[in-house]
């Protein structure tokens, strides 16, 4: 399944937000005024053992695993980013690059060239 571009709330900053999802990922993307990407976080295998991969600007990566609280939903709390050693780049990116096919080129571009230097490191 492609990913699906949604709507999302924009809050006042000088950051634009876009998010792209389907069943394994979810991609959400700042950009400046000028809309050059500053940062994305891309959280993957979203059913299983969710994890999100962020990159910004002079920062590089992160790479987080999320605990989403408890299982109860009457006394679920918000998710919650734990340090992750795992990263599994090649999967990734394989995964990523045929579920973006839809997205827009040059950002989809941009992103797998990010994630390519993961493989590389």
């Amino acid at each position: 399944m492609p990913l699906i571009e949604r709507s999302v709330f924009q809050p006042r900053g000088p950051h634009r937000r876009r998010w792209f999802y389907d069943d394994y990922f979810d991609l959400i993307v700042w950009l400046s005024p000028a809309d050059a990407v500053v940062g994305f976080q891309l959280c993957y295998d979203k059913s299983g053992a969710e994890h999100s991969l962020t990159w910004q600007t002079g920062d590089g990566f992160r790479h987080h695993q999320i605990d989403a609280g408890e299982a109860n939903p009457a006394k679920n709390q918000s998710p919650i980013l734990l340090t992750a050693d795992r990263l599994p780049p090649h999967q990734l990116v394989e995964r990523f690059a045929i579920a973006s096919s839809a997205m827009d080129h040059a950002l989809r571009r941009f992103i797998l060239r990010q994630l390519e230097k993961i493989v590389d490191a």
